[in-house]
């Protein structure tokens, strides 16, 4: 099957970047060019881990429907899957993976997009049964493997069977699961042709599906129903797409039509029956529907398209919402339990850093430098005015910015901490951890200035036992859930604000990088010098000890940003979720410090050089660009903001 296909990135990502690029190339281009990625990126050593933190889509352990399918979340047939691609898609939170239809020979066809709709030309597409043996020989899936097995219109039941066994010494050592395709051959035999073919394919194959269209006619669906009951298969799958007024098949995912009634049909006819919703899920709220009218398991194909590949991960964490009526419990822990949580250690190192900050801040605004800076550098206040009369403007301005990004890195931790860590977040823990692991082990290289500033190394003694204590407690933690039902506006602005957030993040730990590598090597750039009316080489040869304490402020500022990027790049990934409003505040909150600071600093001390102050205006207005897009997805009520739609 040739169609757009999924890029291999979160939603995030997905409609804000790829899916308008996509959806103008030609189909058999966007398919190639996108299954190549998946493959590519999963092939790579650490693909699959890069794919688990960009995404965090495993689904949680009480949504395994039994011991070997672990969602009953799975992704549908349609899409011409090679091995390498299907097993990166096993990193996206299905619980299966179902490959065709798969039929002896290949066949091409005509395939479009029309509306928010996948149309086949009315042939089983596929690149045929050789193709897919060459590609799943060798080992097994990680995930169970499904197998929609179809045959050419005009095939006899004689045919069909020998072309059955085919499949099955070719893929059957793979398949976990076949699904028996109606959609043309089958429909044309007699009801005692149509039971003799599905007794054969159940003495073939462990567990046998028949497929039942829901546009099927009640005739051919009770048809359908008494020969697979007569042969006394495993279920049936409800799906296919269904027939346009040209007479093509049409998949579209905008609801649950007549799949959800037909769902309801098969269950109450058959009880025992396994029934997986095929191709009707577009959003959460499909796929409950679906579940709820009687199906065991749901599949997509243009819902995972059109919706994107965030799409199982989603409904998986409205399942565990449902499961457990909330998003969050309303008091995660007792008192009692508090002194063996994380959270408060390092609720603890975020407000060091909010104090620490403040006092840091008060310096750079009243005397810039200390008694233990003129020691250093052998050279009293008037010194430095003699100089540049701009140096300590400088150097205010340095300082003002770390404890800006300081002041807000606290924020954060604070807020990860009481907002997340205690609600049992698992996310906001490894946030916490990874930061602070960077800020922390960042102090280590100002050993090679021989420069040690005594109240970062005070700062960092103290709040080392807190992180300390935060590591050796490991936290509890409590199911991943989202009350996101519906793929409506707010959610789609979210998306758009989680991508400039996303890149705001990584903004801020480029610019850390950058700045700590001038500040280990020629501690000042042009602009730096422009402003101070000076030379680095007027300033090294008078006065060596001043270039390795300006560059330790400079190694550190931008070790501080970095500290702040891996937290908010941490909270942009996996923290955009709807209703979690405490993101949003804590986001603004931190980042008005910071942009305030930095932009006050610079303008009050006359360094307003546009070349200079680019990135801060750039990443300034993302930021802000990125809450105005978020914040009904994050701060209304999940009814709200479904009335948007």
């Amino acid at each position: 099957m040739w169609c757009r296909y999924n890029s291999a990135v979160p939603d995030w990502s997905y409609h804000s970047l790829f899916k308008p690029l996509l959806f103008r190339l030609p189909a058999r281009t966007a398919e190639n060019v996108t299954l190549t990625a998946v493959a590519t990126l999963a092939a790579l050593p650490g693909g699959k881990k890069v794919l688990q933190f960009f995404g965090d889509m495993q689904p949680d352990v009480r949504v395994r429907v039994n011991q070997a399918f672990t969602s009953p979340v799975g992704l549908g047939a349609g899409f011409a899957l090679t091995r390498v691609a299907a097993e990166g898609l096993c990193e996206f939170g299905f619980g299966f993976i179902e490959i065709g239809p798969i039929t002896a020979q290949p066949v091409d066809g005509k395939v479009e997009l029309v509306d928010a709709a996948i149309t086949w030309q009315n042939l089983p597409i596929n690149p045929g049964l050789d193709w897919y043996a060459q590609e799943f020989a060798g080992e097994t899936l990680p995930l169970p493997l499904g197998l929609r097995i179809a045959h050419l219109p005009g095939t006899t039941c004689e045919e069909a069977k020998e072309q059955l066994q085919q499949i099955k010494e070719k893929l059957g050592h793979a398949s976990s699961f076949a699904c028996i395709d109606t959609r043309w051959a089958i429909l044309n035999w007699n009801s005692q042709a149509i039971v003799e073919y599905l007794s054969n394919a159940k003495s073939l194959f462990e567990r046998v599906l028949l497929l039942v269209q829901p546009d099927s006619s009640e005739k051919q669906t009770d048809t359908l129903i008494r020969a697979g009951t007569e042969a006394d298969i495993a279920g049936f799958m409800v799906g296919g797409g269904t027939r346009d007024a040209r007479g093509d098949l049409s998949f579209s995912a905008l609801g649950t039509g007549t799949a959800a009634p037909l769902c309801k049909h098969l269950r109450e006819a058959i009880p025992t029956a396994v029934i997986i919703a095929a191709d009707a899920a577009g959003q959460p709220a499909d796929a409950l529907s679906l579940l709820a009218a009687g199906a065991n398991f749901v599949s997509m194909y243009s819902g995972f398209v059109f919706a994107g590949p965030g799409l199982p991960k989603r409904i998986n964490e409205a399942l565990m919402a449902q499961k457990f009526h909330a998003a969050l419990p309303r008091k995660p822990y007792a008192v009692s339990s508090i002194r063996h949580s994380a959270w408060i250690a390092f609720a603890l190192v975020g407000l060091g850093l909010i104090v620490t900050a403040t006092a840091a801040m008060t310096v750079g605004l009243t005397s810039v430098i200390l008694p233990y800076d003129e020691t250093f550098v052998r050279l009293q206040r008037q010194g430095f005015n003699q100089i540049s009369p701009h140096l300590l403007h400088f150097m205010e301005h340095d300082r003002i910015t770390y404890a800006g990004t300081a002041f807000a890195t606290g924020i954060l931790f604070f807020a990860l901490s009481i907002f997340g860590i205690r609600a049992g977040k698992r996310w906001c823990y490894h946030a916490v951890r990874s930061s602070a692991l960077f800020g922390f082990a960042s102090f280590v290289l100002f050993i090679f200035f021989g420069y040690v500033d005594p109240l970062h190394a005070f700062v960092t003694v103290v709040l080392l036992p807190f992180f300390i204590w935060g590591l050796m407690v490991p936290p509890r933690t409590s199911p991943e859930t989202s009350t996101n039902l519906y793929n409506d506006r707010a959610w789609r602005n979210g998306m758009l604000g989680q991508c400039l957030m996303v890149g705001v993040a990584v903004g801020l730990m480029l610019a850390g990088i950058a700045i700590s590598k001038f500040g280990f090597t020629t501690v000042f750039v042009p602009e730096d010098l422009a402003f101070m009316h000076t030379t680095a080489t007027a300033i090294v040869a008078n006065h060596p000890h001043l270039l390795a304490a300006v560059g330790h402020d400079r190694a550190g500022f931008g070790c501080a940003l970095i500290t702040a990027g891996i937290a908010v790049l941490y909270m942009a990934l996996h923290g955009f979720k709807q209703g979690q409003g405490w993101v949003w505040w804590s986001l603004l909150a931190s980042g008005l410090v910071a942009l305030i600071s930095t932009l006050a600093v610079h303008c009050s001390i006359g360094y307003t050089n546009a070349f200079h102050l680019a990135p801060v205006y750039i990443g300034g207005l993302m930021f802000l660009l990125s809450l105005c897009f978020s914040y009904r997805f994050l701060c209304d009520p999940p009814d709200s903001a479904a009335n948007t739609r």
